[in-house]
């Protein structure tokens, strides 16, 4: 494939079936910015990818469990620390 010419456009790059970009369904990206920023749902979402019937979304909800749970020990870990005063400010 070549380099587009002068005033041609790049070609359109494969789409899913539901509009997104081939290889992530709207609910696999939705499911990893979900399990960065609210796990509980992110880990929601991923068990609804893993019993998915297509292999993709089934690898993806694997890897979106396996982010929420990781994110949810740190902000466990995070709030102990805090709730000890480990947080590394000024004891009293």
């Amino acid at each position: 494939m070549s380099a587009p010419e002068d005033g041609e456009s790049a070609p359109p790059r494969p789409r899913a079936d539901d509009g997104a970009v081939a290889g992530f369904s709207r609910l696999d990206v939705a499911g990893y910015i979900l399990a960065f920023v609210l796990p509980l749902f992110g880990l929601a979402v991923g068990v609804v990818l893993l019993r998915r019937p297509d292999r993709q979304g089934a690898r993806h909800g694997v890897w979106i469990i396996a982010i929420s749970l990781v994110v949810c020990l740190l902000f466990a870990a995070a709030l102990i620390a805090g709730a000890h005063g480990l947080g590394g400010g000024e004891a009293e």
